[in-house]
């Protein structure tokens, strides 16, 4: 009975990780078989503008871009002309009869440690893919107390494509997704319990053999596995 409950569990975790396996390579995979990626120039991967509230657009149009631009950038420079006096940084040069802006916006953060990227686009028969991809990492490290904008704009060709977004957010502890800590934590269980039902199992049956062997013929009937 206790060998068929041993194998039992473990032909159940060989199976189980076989259809996790199976179905993170599918995941991983799929993109790649029904699109394609495109390039796209990173314009701004900082606190540049004060977005409070999280958003993700497209914008099409210079003035839009324009007036997003100056309603929230609030860092400035010295002004080329005058020394003493100041101004806002402008905004980047972009050629809209070319070029579309992407912008992902996480919203204002109490401190630092957030990080807002444009990780992939990808482009599809019928649409395009934003891929962006959040990230709070490093619980026990030490922050920024002041208040951040974690933001990601980038420049991709002009399309008359539908294009979407596709959000991931990660949280990682001592720079491992947590995510990842659970299929860590998952396979020292795992490992244990094949430790405690087989590899355990196994020196128990081998010290049974050397006490058997050790005995006169006579009395080897005596011992019980």
């Amino acid at each position: 009975m206790f060998s068929l409950t041993r194998r039992g569990i473990i032909i159940t975790i060989i199976i189980v990780w076989i259809i996790v396996i199976l179905l993170i390579l599918a995941s991983v995979n799929i993109g790649s078989h029904l699109g394609k990626d495109i390039k796209f120039q990173v314009i701004v991967e900082w606190n540049m503008l004060d977005i409070v509230n999280e958003s993700y657009r497209v914008i099409d149009n210079e003035e839009e871009f324009k007036s997003l631009w100056i309603e929230n950038c609030h860092i400035y420079r010295s002004h080329p002309d005058n020394s003493s006096m100041s101004e806002q940084i402008p905004p980047p040069n972009v050629d809209f009869n070319k070029s579309f802006i992407i912008a992902a916006f996480w919203g204002v953060k109490s401190h630092g440690g957030y990080l807002c990227q444009v990780s992939k686009i990808t482009e599809f028969d019928d649409k395009i893919v934003v891929y962006v991809t959040n990230t709070y990492s490093n619980y026990f490290s030490a922050h920024t107390l002041a208040f951040e904008y974690p933001q990601s704009i980038v420049k991709i060709d002009k399309t008359d494509k539908l294009i979407e977004f596709e959000i991931e957010e990660r949280y990682t502890l001592l720079g491992i997704k947590i995510i990842d800590w659970g299929i860590i934590l998952g396979t020292i269980f795992n490992i244990g319990l094949i430790y405690k039902y087989y590899i355990k199992h196994i020196k128990i049956k081998a010290s049974i053999i050397t006490k058997l062997e050790e005995k006169p013929l006579s009395e080897q009937k005596e011992v019980k596995k």
